[in-house]
């Protein structure tokens, strides 16, 4: 959105409207472990029967072994089971909570339609530009680590509610 302050334009994203002006932007982030190859290290699912969740990015972080990560939806039924994590809001000092379920080293999950294959190298950080895509009701986006145990990956999901 492109709004005149002053006699400048000034640019803003939607996700930083709906954090002032609705508190309703998000992040979720898994807390660094040595995972399995084939796991699920983060997944974020809507929960919101109002409102559509919007995802933004995707941070990957990765320890001393280089993997493929695979970025997917997932649109079937599941039991969640894993770590539980808490969506935190991105308005400091706000007390609306994220209308999502999202579980770190999940392990419920059925894979849905791949978003895209991110080649980790060791010791990095790799982000991914998600905006376009929107999760309705009971639909959820997973990260999974594919081709090594990895130490130390986390995953980081951002979005925000309209």
């Amino acid at each position: 959105m492109i709004k005149v302050v002053g006699d400048k334009a000034v640019s803003e994203l939607e996700i930083e409207r709906s954090s002032r002006d609705n508190e309703l932007a998000f992040s979720w982030s898994s807390i660094p472990y040595s995972s399995s190859a084939n796991d699920t290290i983060l997944i974020v699912r809507n929960t919101s029967s109002t409102y559509k969740l919007y995802i933004t990015d995707v941070h990957v972080n990765v320890g001393a072994t280089a993997s493929r990560m695979d970025i997917h939806l997932v649109t079937a039924d599941y039991t969640s089971a894993g770590t539980a994590v808490t969506g935190v809001n991105l308005r400091s000092g706000s007390s609306t909570s994220a209308s999502a379920e999202a579980y770190a080293d999940e392990t419920g999950n059925s894979k849905g339609a791949i978003l895209g294959y991110v080649y980790c190298a060791a010791d990095t950080h790799t982000h991914m530009d998600m905006r376009g895509l929107t999760l309705i009701e009971d639909d959820a986006l997973g990260v999974d680590v594919i081709e090594n145990s990895i130490s130390e990956v986390s995953v980081t999901i951002t979005g925000y509610y309209r």
